[in-house]
């Protein structure tokens, strides 16, 4: 019986570190949405967030997270969802094929996935996706290990985003676009104030970075650099053919909110939409110059909310 109980001998410490792990989960989910948004607010920029008169974008985008929420908001974040949204608003033409939905991660059989190219990404949350080009090259046990961990998480505990919190978990197939040179094609995003496009973020990924590039409506490049993303690559990007179009379908698909990023895929002439976002970084991440954080809080008008 000693030699058994020696072979199973717990250490100590490892059981107060899962305990310490398990209480720290369990108050990090009961802090009430304010405590937690002033909280990390205060931690990011190193000063106190106000309630009564916010004034900078990020400011903004945390008081619409506590004080302005709309069922609409929990469609729009659900990329199921959100797809008869868009169809409803501009047509379903506009949809990047999504030929599968599952439930459960056992439905990722390769078999039974697409021959050409696809992503595989969840319904409820942001960033947790794979890109397959070649199913037979994947390692189909830790993508289900992978998508099993995603479909358990609630994306609303980690930032209060309060659209994430009601979304019943699902993972999707979609084809993967894809440009001339197989590359994955630019994500022009559209920041949108009060249902108004004002700025363009063109988001490119080659050979391993990501830069984040802006313009005006007139597709002038602007000084604005988010975070610490790259802004200048050597890229010289053509301005899109159907920019007026894409923006015509971004003021539609915002008008419902104080701000929304609207993103679209420019693709072979083809308009693609991607999501709707509406705390882009959590609205925790800057934006330099300094000015801009400003400019673009006057831009959100939050009278009569």
């Amino acid at each position: 019986m000693g030699k058994y109980i020696n072979k199973k001998k717990i250490d100590n410490s490892t059981i107060l570190s899962w305990m310490f792990r398990q209480y720290t989960k369990y108050r990090y989910k009961t802090i009430p949405d304010k405590e937690f948004v002033e909280m990390a607010y205060k931690r990011q920029f190193n000063k106190n967030l106000d309630w009564q008169n916010p004034v900078s974008y990020q400011e903004k985008l945390q008081w619409l997270k506590i004080n302005h929420r709309l069922d609409l908001q929990t469609q729009c974040a659900d990329k199921v969802a959100v797809r008869d949204y868009v169809k409803e608003k501009i047509g379903e033409q506009y949809l990047i094929p999504q030929p599968m939905v599952f439930d459960s991660v056992k439905e990722l059989v390769p078999d039974e996935l697409p021959n050409v190219p696809f992503i595989i990404k969840c319904n409820h949350n942001s960033a947790g996706y794979t890109i397959v080009r070649d199913k037979t090259k994947i390692n189909w046990k830790n993508e289900r290990k992978k998508f099993d961990n995603l479909l358990k998480q609630n994306y609303y505990y980690q930032s209060r985003e309060w659209q994430y919190k009601n979304i019943a978990p699902k993972i999707i197939i979609e084809e993967l676009l894809l440009d001339e040179q197989n590359n994955i094609p630019l994500d022009y995003k559209f920041y949108c104030y009060n249902g108004e496009p004002k700025n363009i973020h063109v988001s490119i990924k080659r050979d391993g970075v990501h830069y984040v590039i802006f313009y005006d409506l007139d597709w002038n490049k602007i000084p604005l650099k988010y975070y610490d993303y790259p802004n200048d690559g050597g890229f010289e990007i053509e301005r899109p053919r159907r920019l007026k179009e894409m923006e015509e379908l971004a003021t539609v698909l915002s008008s419902h909110y104080p701000f929304v990023r609207v993103d679209f895929y420019h693709n072979k002439n083809e308009i693609f939409f991607g999501e709707i976002t509406y705390h882009p970084g959590s609205g925790l991440l800057p934006y330099s110059p300094k000015e801009y954080n400003k400019l673009m809080g006057d831009w959100i008008n939050l009278e009569n909310l």
